[in-house]
């Protein structure tokens, strides 16, 4: 009889808790960086937002100085863009 159970093979069961112990400290040491990604992606989300709006009135802007209808003194004009009308005060979009 015991010369089956030399036969056999598998782990034992101090392997199987020291792996998991491994494990869990592992799992601990990468959680922190799992939590903070929705303020990441929030982060990130913003600063997107923020630069698409200053490339818009960027493009604004510049499609004022170049049009001959656009006075760039402290006045407001009427510009269209892609047939939607712009106030533009100095060149720049007014904001919303």
């Amino acid at each position: 009889m015991s010369s089956s159970f030399k036969n056999q093979q598998g782990y034992t069961l101090i392997e199987l808790v020291l792996v998991i112990v491994i494990l869990g400290i592992l799992a601990t040491a990468a959680l922190p960086q799992f939590i903070n990604l929705g303020s990441d992606a929030k982060k990130a989300a913003r600063e997107t937002l923020m630069v698409a709006l200053k490339s818009a009135a960027d493009m604004t802007s510049l499609k004022c100085k170049v049009s001959s209808t656009c006075k760039l003194e402290n006045a407001f004009n009427s510009l269209t863009i892609n047939g939607d009308v712009v106030q533009v005060l100095g060149g720049w979009p007014e904001a919303i």
